[in-house]
């Protein structure tokens, strides 16, 4: 074997910012000389189909990489970078969003990030997550680039979560109607908010998408998360426990969901218009 398929074979795998595969020999050598289909060369037309956003086309060449192949934790990586793309992900859009985010809060970005969303993208972001976890539970025990693309896929959970049912017109605007304490989805202009279980998935993905940004140490998140801590001091104060620490769905009590999807309505971390950074008067009154 040449030495130049030998580099293209072992081509260094890199996650930062955009997530770049870099491949250091020549992809056209590398298919145009195999005599058959490998997972090496089943990998390089992944990422060739990703730096297209031929997100479809990529997971179709993951599917059919070997098991041994697919259990490699760089392979993982890049399959949930796959499916995190085909959730809407705009990897480098995001980090410069938040960089200079200004004046918008981080849910309003985050659902701008996925106007006109559909449960299949939701679908997908779920795939992501699911494959990053299987690297590792916590952020300790995953790398600086594996906890930054964790966090990134959360975030755009939450923005395709909020982009069904906040803005179902798909605007750009959420609607009048939405109020995040209901927990039946209407049809605008009728009165519309979450179900118990999306309130529960967006709240888990706040959860381990700061954490996972916190643990990456990357700047364009430093200002949100400390932010976001500090409302975690009020929602523990109000809630008796503190659910930022919970990670499982399914672990969010009615009352803690009261005070989340309170913050959810407020006006400097939401979509909402409430004021009051305590979020005292911003807790559901009944929820569900």
């Amino acid at each position: 074997m040449k030495k130049s398929q030998k580099i293209v074979q072992k081509a260094k795998y890199v996650l930062s910012l955009c997530l770049i595969f870099l491949l250091s020999g020549s992809c056209s050598n590398i298919l145009a000389q195999s005599a058959f289909v490998t997972d090496d060369s089943l990998l390089v037309s992944a990422q060739i189909a990703m730096n297209k956003k031929d997100f479809t086309t990529a997971l179709t060449s993951f599917n059919l990489m070997s098991a041994a192949y697919l259990a490699q934790r760089k392979v993982i990586a890049l399959k949930a970078a796959a499916y995190a793309g085909r959730c809407g992900l705009d990897f480098i859009g995001l980090v410069n969003t938040f960089s200079s985010i200004g004046s918008s809060t981080v849910l309003t970005v985050l659902y701008k990030s996925a106007i006109s969303a559909k449960p299949a993208q939701e679908t997908d972001c779920v795939s992501a997550e699911t494959l990053m976890l299987s690297i590792a539970a916590t952020s300790a025990a995953r790398t600086v680039s594996e906890n930054l693309l964790l966090g990134l896929i959360e975030f755009q959970r939450i923005g395709a979560i909020l982009g069904q049912y906040a803005d179902q017109g798909g605007t750009g605007t959420v609607d009048a109607a939405f109020n995040p304490c209901l927990t039946t989805k209407g049809t605008a202009p009728a009165a519309t908010g979450l179900p118990v279980a999306e309130a529960q998935n967006l709240s888990a993905s706040l959860m381990i998408g700061f954490d996972s940004l916190s643990a990456s140490g990357i700047s364009a998140f430093s200002g949100s998360a400390a932010s976001f801590q500090s409302y975690c001091t009020s929602i523990t104060a109000i809630a008796g426990s503190n659910p930022c620490t919970q990670t499982a769905p399914s672990s969010f009590t009615n009352p803690q969901l009261a005070i989340l999807m309170g913050l959810v309505k407020t006006n400097f971390f939401g979509i909402g218009s409430c004021a009051d950074n305590t979020l005292a008067t911003c807790v559901c009154g009944v929820y569900p």
